[in-house]
Formats: structure tokens, sequence, C-alpha cells
């Protein structure tokens, strides 16, 4: 319906009002058809009068990982004493008919079968009489065993040797964080990944991953404008920012994948969108360092084997070095005359949040390796001063939704948009070192992870430790990659995925159609990791505590397992 000589469209909620009160019939909104299928699965749910039964896949067609639908959650939060079983297999006789027609029920008999219940003799009666009457038979004996031992592919807990992995890996060789913390993550996927270097096939589409690069890429680009204009990052005027974000994700994208940005509406916009989200990010980086007195110094900072840093040079076994290499995206400094304070951040297009017990496990070293680089390189840069660990952060990369009123001043609108735009992470507990971060904040800082109590002290919900804590978690990370380095040139290549809360190693594994990982299957288990805090962190790591570490990864799980 055109309105005051526009070209039509959406309709705004006054004049959607207005014509409902004419008796004119409209179609439902997103939002109202969100809450109708809400209210159907309602009814459905309320129906039952005795049990009511909810299952859910654990696969796709494609053997790939799926998570649970939003409406599990949700029950398990109503009812929490409800506990995920699994549903058993329904084993019919009537599938025993001809010996080709029954081959199903064999092939689905062998998905809750192992090697040792199949001569043991605990498999279900009917399984077992047609499992020996294939083998009694010429004309499906050799079928039948094709498929056990594709069943039972291999040994979960297996190595390659350590001649095998030199070769493959080389017998210093030099490694991304990233790598180890997949290694940390499931040792058998590092090996197909770096080992046999197993790619997926690349199709022509635009993935989020893409993204992600291309925001780190305009991040850059924008950076490098900024210096050779010789301006501030804190002090460019919104009007010339949104110019200069514009130009950079114009720059970014021509020609990124071949043209295929511009080969659908919905690529374009997701282009918009990287705009959109890239202006956001600055702005909001913009006000951050405004509250303090950091300045960022470096953009897209690569470490390699030339700068020969210890911080970055890990001893493994038998007197052999592995060495690291790696890109900051951001570092910022701030100096007086007698110290160097280093702050470090990453840009994630995910929802990454910083987690103790995630470092402990080695899956998140990343932030505390560069730490320790980027303070080695400013140490020898400023040999007469203190080089202080003054905080590492994650941003992530969103553009959130406000829920305010339609009145509200432009200033509250902003407060509301950095508190949820505020970067995660850990910072220095000294008080010093909090207000050269945010010399603003009373109660609840709206750029650090950290708050004070009424006492003036930082609260328990503060990701806060020492500058001592900091050199102490640093050479527990070290220590960490270490025993992986030397695990992986020993030729590990273990198939035990972590599980912690609810996410797994094969959430986003490309090589489950591979690995053949089935937890229904004895062969097969997770390493279940224990979420924990701080204080919990800094007592393991201080107390060197191995037996609890749950990530041998030879095969040990968690306690409580």
């Amino acid at each position: 319906i055109p309105r005051n000589g526009s070209k039509g469209g959406i309709l705004s909620q006054a004049e959607r009002e207005f014509l409902k009160n004419q008796h004119i019939t409209l179609s439902p909104t997103v939002r109202e058809n969100a809450y109708i299928q809400k209210f159907y699965l309602y009814l459905n749910l309320t129906k039952p009068s005795n049990y009511l039964y909810l299952s859910y896949s654990r696969t796709s067609a494609e053997g790939k990982a799926l998570r649970p639908s939003y409406l599990t959650g949700t029950l398990k939060k109503l009812f929490p004493s409800l506990r995920v079983g699994k549903a058993e297999e329904n084993h019919l006789s009537g599938y025993l008919t001809t010996p080709e027609a029954s081959m199903e029920f064999f092939l689905k008999g062998l998905r809750d079968t192992s090697d040792q219940k199949i001569s043991g003799g605990t498999c279900t009666p009917e399984w077992g009489e047609l499992y020996s009457w294939y083998l009694s038979h010429k004309d499906f004996r050799d079928r039948v065993q094709a498929y056990i031992k594709a069943a039972f592919p291999r040994d979960a807990e297996s190595h390659i040797g350590a001649a095998a992995a030199a070769k493959l890996y080389g017998p210093q060789p030099v490694q991304s964080v990233t790598r180890l913390e997949q290694y940390a993550a499931c040792a058998f996927a590092h090996f197909l990944t770096y080992g046999l270097r197993l790619k997926r096939r690349e199709e022509y589409e635009l993935l989020s991953m893409d993204l992600g690069n291309m925001f780190h890429s305009a991040m850059e680009h924008y950076s490098k404008k900024l210096s050779d204009l010789g301006i501030e990052f804190t002090d460019v005027p919104e009007e010339q920012r949104k110019k200069l974000v514009a130009e950079c994700i114009d720059e970014v994208t021509t020609d990124y994948g071949n043209s295929i940005l511009s080969s659908s509406a919905r690529n374009q916009y997701l282009v918009n969108r990287l705009t959109r989200i890239t202006d956001r990010t600055v702005w909001a980086l913009q006000n951050q360092l405004k509250k303090g007195s950091f300045k960022p110094v470096s953009y897209e900072i690569s470490f390699s084997r030339a700068d020969n840093l210890r911080a970055l040079t890990i001893p493994v076994k038998n007197g052999e070095e592995m060495r690291l290499k790696g890109r900051i995206d951001r570092l910022d400094l701030y100096e007086d005359e007698k110290h160097v304070y280093v702050k470090i951040i990453d840009y994630k297009s995910g929802s990454a949040s910083f987690d103790f017990s995630s470092v402990y496990y080695g899956l998140q070293l990343q932030l505390f390796v560069y730490l320790d680089a980027a303070m080695e390189l400013n140490g020898r840069r400023n040999p007469g001063k203190l080089v202080i660990p003054a905080g590492i952060f994650y941003y992530n990369i969103k553009d959130p939704v406000v829920d305010i009123t339609e009145r509200a001043e432009d200033v509250l609108v902003e407060k509301e948009l950095l508190d949820k735009l505020r970067m995660n992470g850990l910072v220095n507990s000294s008080e010093e070192v909090i207000r050269l971060m945010d010399r603003e904040f009373e109660k609840k800082s709206e750029v650090l992870p950290v708050s004070y109590n009424k006492d003036g002290t930082l609260s328990k919900q503060s990701s806060a430790v020492s500058a001592d804590q900091f050199a102490q978690v640093m050479t527990y990370v070290r220590e960490s990659m270490g025993r992986m380095g030397s695990e992986m040139l020993e030729g590990n290549i273990a198939i035990l995925p972590y599980e912690k809360g609810d996410h797994t190693a094969c959430e986003f594994c490309d090589y489950s159609a591979v690995c053949g990982f089935d937890e229904t299957q004895p062969s097969f288990h997770y390493r279940r990791l224990k979420d924990f805090g701080r204080e919990e962190f800094l007592r393991r790591i201080g107390e060197g505590k191995e037996e609890e570490h749950g990530d041998s990864m030879d095969g040990g799980t968690e306690e409580g397992n």
C-alpha cells in the first residue's frame, strides 16, 4: 500500500493497527508467526494424558553432529530433573524374511553391537542367529565379515609412531597456536588436517568463516588508512569513519571468492551487513579507547621463527624444540617513565568467551601466547622499563539489538550498545592498571569484564588476576604446549574428542565421515571435561594436578566420568 509518495513495502505498526480496525485481514508478522508456532508447540505438548515422549537426532543424514532443538533446553529448564536418554532400537523378528531383506536388520544390529558382544553372545537371539546363518553360507560370509570390519574400523586410542610423525610434521615443526588448540580438542582431527592434509571440497558459497576473514581484512585496511592519514583511532569524526569503513569493505570484497559476493541478493545483503557491523565495531572500539589511556600501536602483527622469541620456542621431547607462529589482531600499549603496559585484543566472529577451564585443557591458548610474545618483544625495545600485562580480550563481532523505549535518549542507547559490545577476557587486578583502561567506571565497567563491590573491592564475577598470576598462567600454557608437542611427535592420533558442557570437538568437525566416531559404540567415548572458575583453575595449575587433567591424549577421562 503506497503511502505519502513512498514506493510501498513494509507497513508500520500504526498502519497495521489502522487497517485492522477497518476489519481488513492482514498476514501475520514474523514475530506473530513465531508466537503462533510456539502456541502450536504448547498445544501438542499439553495433549498427552500420561506420558510425553520427545526425541531428536544426534546426527544428520550426512553423519554430521546435530544440536538439540531449543525446545529441549527450555524443557530442561522447566524440569531440571529431566535427563536425556538414548532411544533403543526396536528389533522386530518381522525383519527376518529372505536373506537379502534380513540384511537391513543385521546392519541395524551392528550399530549397537561390538566385537566383544558378538563373541560373548550378549546380542539379541534373533540377531545372533542371523549372524551365525550368514557366516555359515559362503554366498554371504565375505560380505558380512566386511560389514563387521567396517563397523569396528580401528582402535580409538592409536599411534602412528614417532618415525611416521617426524616424516609428516618434521623433527622441529613450526606450529600455529590454533593447531595446538585443535590437537587439544581431538588428536585424530589434527592428524587428518596437518598430517594427511585433508581438506573439504571447496564449494561456491559464502560461509560465516568468510565473513570473519573479510572483517579482519577490513579492520587491517582501516588501521592502515588511519596510519597513512596520521589520524589517531579515537579522533576520527563519524562522517569520515563511515566513509573509510565503506572504502575498506569495498576493497576487501572486490573479487573476493571469484566475485561470489555479487552472485546473489543474499550475498549482497551480507556485504551490507558486514559494512554495518564493521562500522559498529569501529565506533565501539573508539568509545572504549576514549575511556582509558591505552593506544593501539599495531594491528595484525605476525610472529615467526625470525623473531627468535623465547615465548614462541617450546621445548619438547629429547631436547628438541617446537617453534610457534601466529598473528595478533591488535596490540595496545601505555607507557610511562618506568613501565610498559601491554594489552592484547583478538577479534572473534563467533561467540567466543574467555574460560579458565578451556585454558587448563589447552582449548584456549592463543591470547596467553601472544601476550607472552608481545611482552618479550616490548621488553627488548624498552630495556630500562618493567613490562606489565594489562589484559587479554576477545571482541565479539556482532551488531546487537537494544531493547529500549521509543523516546529513549541517544546517550542511553549508546550506553546500552557499549554494554552489549563490552569485551570479555582477563584483566590485571591492579587498581592502577584497571583505571588505565577505564578511568570512568564506578560500579560496573562498560569496557572491561570487571565490577566493584560496595566496599570498593573487585567482585567475584570480575575476570581478573594479579600480574604474578598472569606469569604463572603463561608458564603453565608453555608447559601444556610442550606436553602436547611431545605427544604429537610421538605419533599420537587418538580418536578422543572432548565434551565440555553442551559443546564437543565433533560439533563443527569436517571429518566425522572419516573417523566414524559413534558414542553408541563401546570403542568410542568422549573426554568429558569439567567446567570450573578462577579459584579452581589457579589451584590446579599451582599444584600441578596432572591426575585431574583429563586431557592426556592417551585416553584418560575427567574424574567422575
